[in-house]
């Protein structure tokens, strides 16, 4: 779908007034949720309530490393990363908290997490699959950094100075007790009754914490640039002091005394800072990684740096490798074996800046951030994982993908086409300077249509990736945000002349055949059926444009947010806006739309997309989320005699799946509106039907399989006899011999179980199967010699038949059932064997084959009434 990004908020500044207003009713920002007061209004069919599925990217604020995982701190989610293989961490489980996350320590199986507004969160990483939020403390200020000592937890609380919470009872984390101090804390260390705070403009604090409830400030050096972070080894500080004052080493031998012993002039912005035996590590903002000689103490020295590629900001030290929090560009684990020449060595990146541009492809997100185009794994939507980057000069605006290409529109740097073919190293292939600024960007045919900004629809022919080249464009007479295509038909949302109808059967010369014209820009638009669905600030507009020339308003809904994006399930339509509301609206009556669903996220919506049962949700510098639905479809697996199957898998497209239970039953959760197929599966059996599909809501059920052992191969020798068995459902054997002599050739069988239905007076009796036969040259139709087949039946399979012994097996001609002895010339003899339910015959010809019987017929009379 389609973006505003920077410059679309700086044009939505001059319709400030316009929608204050409505900005100043909004909830505010912050974690994900229904937000207060929003609830989940049923819509005019079935209640359908949003639940978060899965969230991936955001800028790398913090990281802690422990017992071999990295514990890091990307938007506001708390991933736990596997770093055994240095170069290349795996995020193995994570938790969404209510804010960014800004500095975490782990003490036995729990993880401390400042979470700047939010306060202090205490999560349960015992399982590192699976973090789990324990319990919270709202500390009055802004979080910034955590220590731990024993039960008590002491939190920079910002302007709210040291706050010391008791997490004895990490459910209910209570204020133990706090000190308000001059300036503001941002990083804490402590020291058994000692903390040590970073503050503002003030400098290293020295408290005395012996008793929580009555911290005491007892020391302080006041350095002279804004202290952010610090680390204690022995009986020296080592304070991060940013761009003025670097990096402060002060002797804290004396607490009431603290001494200044030297200072590292750092080139960038210190602001974190790990020690290691007589080596400090420097996080320098844009400087990077700076590696600093402290053998002596008053005379520091560089001795190494490593320029990352993003913004310095924390660091942690594992063995012989700091693990770099850099911002934008993710973490980043450098080798510092040896200190003077520290090396890259692995880095977990993930869309850090989601700016716009979701596509999904099977299981494949493509999204664009502030670097590039992002390539992400979404077979567990759950768990989205980063495995291929391209980095483009000015970022990625919007992008779609046909096939496997990319198309990206990167504002001012134009278009540009990348070859996926490889997810996990896509390469640039081609590039269009657009005259304007690439905000969107469509592609049909070998056509692909940029909207251009002020430079309106650009059309651009795609054949040649490496060579792409303009063909046609239309001059909007207003910038022109996105664009959307159907068949000949280019639809343009212009930011203040409405929606600009386009024919472009003629590429070179595209003309306007119609338009809807309103007041307010339209920021997005999607096509479904004969329908525009457009979102326009105020929220949603339906337009019918079944005839292109004459498109009519349908109907409309006020979003409770600036709406900026739109996408479409029909008959569902969702919304996302500009202070993170994400609605879901049903317009199964387009006159009068109404929400089924809002949902809250904490950053500016970026970008919209809705596939597979999910929605995509791009949001700018806190990452992608994914939102599921509460829908379900349930049914039950069985034999052919209704017996239930335990243990059979069924699914739904990525991440939805269940296992039938002793009852045969299964339940999927977590759907959006929209259709999807069911796919049974079990080792070593088959399913009828293989799927069946099912469309949402209201919630399905009836999705209903029967089990079937899955198909046997062998291979049939002209020489020697084979013989072929394959066990039912029941465990009863159906044995198929062939005698030497049955082929002339070397010859591939294949039997297929599989289920028939009754037939003119003849009931199925529970077993049926393709016997395929191939051979060089073709398909064998008729064997030389008789196959011999016997069926172990149940009694439950005969209970419908009339007589027992009126079992048979029958033969598909291709236009009915057959007496299967007839096959052969002359006809074969049956053997029934009743006592022991088996049923045995010779045929002739391979096909479909099923045991059949007659079967009991009710006949009612027919009346008449008179009258």
């Amino acid at each position: 779908m389609k973006r505003p990004k920077l410059l679309a908020l700086l044009f939505l500044a001059f319709w400030s007034l316009a929608v204050g207003a409505a900005a100043l009713a909004l909830p505010a920002a912050g974690g994900a949720g229904h937000p207060a007061g929003q609830g989940s209004p049923a819509g005019q069919g079935v209640p359908i309530n949003l639940a978060m599925a899965g969230h991936i990217g955001g800028a790398v604020e913090a990281v802690f490393v422990s017992g071999g995982y990295a514990y890091v701190g990307l938007g506001q989610e708390l991933a736990v990363v596997d770093i055994g293989n240095p170069a290349q961490p795996v995020r193995l489980g994570y938790v969404l908290l209510p804010g960014r996350v800004e500095d975490i320590v782990v003490a036995g199986a729990r993880a401390y997490a400042a979470i700047g507004p939010a306060g202090l969160q205490v999560v349960n990483v015992a399982n590192p699959a699976a973090p789990a939020l324990l319990g919270n403390y709202n500390t009055p200020g802004h979080a910034a950094g955590v220590a731990v000592n024993g039960s008590m937890a002491y939190v920079a609380d910002g302007d709210e100075g040291l706050r010391v919470v008791n997490v004895s009872n990490p459910d209910m984390p209570v204020e133990a007790g706090f000190l308000l101090l001059t300036a503001n804390v941002w990083d804490v260390v402590v020291d058994g009754t000692t903390v040590y705070a970073a503050t503002s403009l003030a400098g290293l604090r020295v408290i005395n914490v012996a008793n929580p409830v009555l911290p005491v400030e007892v020391g302080s050096y006041n350095t002279p640039g804004y202290a952010t972070g610090l680390a204690l080894a022995g009986s020296t500080i080592y304070l991060a002091d940013g761009d003025q004052g670097g990096l402060q080493l002060i002797d804290v031998a004396s607490p009431a005394n603290p001494a200044l012993l030297g200072i590292y002039p750092s080139p960038g912005e210190a602001e974190h800072v790990a020690v290691a035996g007589n080596t400090a590590y420097l996080a320098d903002g844009s400087a990077g990684l700076r590696v600093v000689d402290v053998t002596t103490p008053t005379a520091p020295a560089e001795i190494g740096f490593l320029d990352t590629p993003g913004d310095a900001g924390q660091l942690a030290l594992a063995g012989n490798y700091s693990l770099v929090a850099d911002g934008p560009a993710g973490l980043q684990v450098v080798d510092v074996t040896t200190p003077s020449l520290p090396l890259p060595a692995g880095s977990w990146e993930a869309p850090a800046y989601a700016w716009g541009g979701i596509e999904i492809s099977g299981t494949l997100a493509f999204a664009g951030d502030n670097q590039g185009l992002a390539v992400l794994d979404v077979a567990n939507p759950a768990l989205p994982d980063p495995v291929g980057h391209l980095a483009l000069p000015a970022g990625a605006r919007e992008l779609a993908v046909a096939g496997q290409t990319a198309y990206v529109a990167a504002g001012y740097a134009g278009l540009w086409l990348a070859d996926v073919t490889t997810p996990t190293a896509p390469v640039a292939v081609g590039s269009y300077d657009t005259p304007g600024f690439a905000a969107d960007v469509v592609v049909s045919g070998s056509v692909a249509y940029v909207a251009d900004f002020d430079k309106g629809l650009r059309l651009v022919d795609v054949t040649t990736p490496a060579a792409p080249v303009e063909i046609g464009a239309y001059p909007a007479a207003q910038p022109a945000w996105a664009v959307a295509v159907a068949g000949q038909i280019a639809y343009v949302a212009t930011a203040g002349n409405g929606l600009r109808i386009i024919n472009v059967q003629m590429p070179s010369n595209p003309v306007e055949v119609g338009s809807y014209e309103i007041e307010n820009p339209i920021w997005d638009v999607a096509l479904a059926g004969e329908r525009a669905y457009l979102a326009d600030g105020d929220g949603l507009r339906v337009v019918n444009v079944a005839i292109p020339a004459a498109p009519v308003e349908e109907g409309g809904y006020n979003f409770p947010d600036y709406a900026l994006q739109v996408a479409v399930s029909e008959p569902y339509v969702y919304l996302a806006g500009m202070f993170g509301l994400v609605g879901l609206v049903d317009a199964s009556n387009p006159a009068a739309p109404a929400i089924a669903d809002v949902y809250g996220l904490p950053g500016n919506s970026q970008d919209l997309a809705v596939a597979d049962g999910y929605a995509y949700l791009a949001q700018e510098s806190w990452g992608l989320y994914l939102l599921k639905g509460d829908l379900s479809v349930s049914g039950r697996v069985t034999n052919h005699n209704g017996v239930p199957f335990a243990g059979v898998t069924v699914s739904a497209g990525p991440g939805r799946q269940a296992t039938t239970n002793a009852s045969g039953v299964y339940t999927v959760t977590g759907f959006l509106p929209g259709a999807y197929t069911l796919t049974p599966a079990l080792s070593g059996y088959a399913f009828w039907p293989p799927t069946r599909s099912v469309t949402l809501p209201p919630a399905g059920a009836g999705g209903h399989f029967t089990i079937l052992p899955g198909p046997v191969a062998t291979t049939v020798l002209s020489t020697t006899t084979t013989t072929l068995i394959y066990t039912d459902t029941q465990n009863l054997p159906t044995t198929l011999v062939f005698p030497a002599g049955t082929v002339t050739q070397t010859t591939a069988v294949t039997v297929t179980p599989l289920l028939v239905g009754n037939s003119s007076g003849l009931a199925f009796a529970g077993h049926a199967f393709d016997l395929a036969a191939g051979q060089a040259g073709g398909p064998l139709l008729t064997f030389a010699w008789p196959v011999t087949i016997t069926i172990a039946y149940s009694d439950a399979d005969w209970e419908t038949i009339v007589d027992e012994s009126l079992l048979a097996l029958w033969w598909w001609d291709g236009n009915g059932w057959q007496d299967a002895a007839n096959t052969c010339v002359p006809p074969s003899a049956y053997s029934h064997d009743l006592a022991n339910n088996r049923l045995t015959l010779p045929v002739c010809r391979s096909g479909r084959y099923a045991l059949l019987g007659p079967t009991n017929q009710l006949y009612f009379p027919l009346l008449f009434a008179s009258g």
